[in-house]
């Protein structure tokens, strides 16, 4: 429906994005190139080939209701984080929108590679990282 021909996905999805491939190629022998064979796309960041869970755990998952969904409306989404501050979680954000983060959180961390390098409010943390990326 959508034709598409990448698909971001974290590592353990890949089986998916593998199986989705096997279907498509079968489909399409059967009655011709009707569908698209996508790509799973990594994440460049290590870090983000597998996102915790809100509670901690290994990973996002569905069935350990620890995910912060897509559809979720934005104060669920805050919720969400914020009890994961409680927790001692880790919380990853990356955005390409300061003002979507901004909404969420008054703080912000730069890492690199694993070094923590700015942390504080998010206002000033953004202005580091601009100065640092150009």
């Amino acid at each position: 429906a959508f034709k598409a021909t990448t698909v971001p996905v974290g590592e353990d999805q890949l089986p998916m994005i593998e199986q989705t491939r096997e279907i498509v190629r079968s489909f399409n022998h059967i009655y011709g190139e009707a569908l698209v064979e996508p790509d799973g796309l990594l994440p460049n960041n290590k870090a983000c080939l597998r996102l915790p869970g809100i509670d901690g755990k290994a990973k996002m998952s569905k069935s350990l209701n620890n995910c912060i969904y897509l559809s979720d409306p934005e104060d669920e989404v805050k919720k969400k984080i914020m009890s994961m501050f409680d927790r001692g979680v880790t919380v990853l954000f990356v955005s390409h929108s300061l003002e979507q983060v901004q909404r969420l959180c008054d703080k912000a961390v730069i890492l690199d590679s694993g070094r923590l390098v700015a942390h504080g409010p998010v206002e000033k943390v953004a202005r580091i990282y601009k100065n640092m990326t150009g």
